[in-house]
């Protein structure tokens, strides 16, 4: 909202090309009333007036209800946020993965869409001002080996300046 704000401060006069996720915008229908709209998509925006965006050019996606996921999601998720149960099975994160697994429909299509859209849009934003390097291969080493110690103190020294991405995994 911040730099929505600071954008209409900074004169601007269009939204074309924008694409707004998950803001509370009701407050704004006399600014948005005035703005060129054509072309903006809202994603999971509350509006007071999403007919007359629409009438106007732009593309108004409402939150889709009955999914554990946000498509208008600005941030990416915390742990808290994945694993707020005690038991697993009744997570966040195993609630998604199982809505996942399920045969997709146009709805789910485009809720997957949107939502990967959102959390791409968020990792860029994180990753943005950091300096990442990434980290493949080596899931054979057996633990305890000199390759796997090598690869532990070579993750420990890049942390020390970068992000350190990983699969994180066994891989296959």
């Amino acid at each position: 909202m911040a730099d929505f704000d600071r954008r209409l401060v900074a004169g601007a006069t269009t939204l074309r090309g924008w694409h707004l996720h998950g803001l509370d915008l009701r407050a704004h229908d006399a600014v948005l009333g005035r703005l060129d709209v054509f072309g903006a998509v809202f994603v999971g925006c509350d509006l007071g007036d999403p007919t007359g965006l629409e009438a106007r050019g732009a593309v108004v996606l409402p939150r889709f209800t009955g999914v554990p996921v946000e498509t208008g999601r600005t941030g990416l998720y915390t742990a808290r946020e994945l694993y707020d149960t005690p038991r697993y099975t009744d997570s966040l994160d195993a609630r998604v993965y199982a809505w996942s697994q399920r045969p997709e429909d146009r709805e789910t299509s485009l809720t997957r869409a949107l939502h990967d859209h959102a959390v791409d849009d968020a990792l860029a934003a994180w990753v943005h001002e950091r300096r990442l390097v990434g980290v493949m291969g080596g899931h054979a080493l057996v633990r305890g080996s000199e390759g796997y110690a090598a690869a532990a103190r070579l993750g420990r020294a890049l942390g020390s300046t970068h992000v350190v991405a990983t699969g994180g995994g066994p891989g296959r």
